[in-house]
């Protein structure tokens, strides 16, 4: 409730009728996109994951898109990622218009059912599932970092340690573009040494970034 609640919230500022600073128990974040407009995203933490919905709305119109994202905070990130998840729509239709009526009712029917999508995200494997069978398109390297990292918080350590072996032959060819992707691969060559040598230390090792995941974010 206090989720669809700050979401109303939200549509409500927008359309200037609600009160400022409406979002204050949730974390608000506020991102100006040049050619995209305004975007508002609520972050909600739930178990080893985070929760967010981001209203996007369109420069000098009424209408916006709205987005449902999970995010796993085993997975070591200084930032709220767009990588899992989904534009929310109605009917085929994924504009949403603000001077339509009922359209705080209707969003909050769509929350309930987007709500019930991600309740079984809390299992890792089914979030593996998801993050490999649901989502559009090849797996990438972030989707085969979230398998075997979940794969480590199922307690499926060989599966894991292969899945994570794909991980890193994945980030290797691209070391010399960005310094995260070294980071990203120092991370797996370590859990795989653990998955190795102590399983459980691995799994506590996801336990203990998903705390700092959630520290960093400001969500702990």
């Amino acid at each position: 409730m206090a989720i669809k609640e700050h979401l109303h919230g939200l549509l409500l500022e927008l359309l200037g009728e609600g009160p400022p600073g409406a979002l204050a128990p949730l974390r608000l974040l506020a991102i100006a996109w040049l050619a995209i407009g305004l975007s508002h995203r609520i972050v909600h933490p739930f178990h080893s994951r985070i929760r967010s919905w981001t209203v996007q709305k369109k420069p000098s119109t009424s209408v916006f898109y709205l987005y449902h994202y999970v995010q796993p905070t085993y997975i070591p990130m200084e930032y709220v990622h767009f990588s899992f998840g989904w534009r929310i729509q109605r009917d085929d239709c994924q504009l949403w218009s603000i001077d339509a009526a009922g359209v705080l009712e209707d969003v909050s029917a769509i929350i309930d059912e987007s709500l019930l999508q991600l309740e079984p995200l809390s299992d890792p494997r089914q979030l593996i599932e998801y993050v490999h069978d649901s989502l559009v398109g090849p797996v990438n390297s972030n989707r085969q970092e979230c398998i075997a990292y979940s794969l480590i918080m199922a307690e499926d350590y060989g599966a894991a340690a292969a899945e994570m072996d794909k991980f890193v032959a994945m980030c290797e060819p691209h070391r010399e573009e960005a310094p995260y992707v070294v980071e990203q691969i120092d991370r797996a060559k370590s859990l795989l040494a653990m998955l190795d040598s102590t399983p459980d230390t691995a799994r506590q090792t996801l336990l203990d970034w998903s705390t700092h995941t959630k520290a960093s974010l400001k969500l702990a």
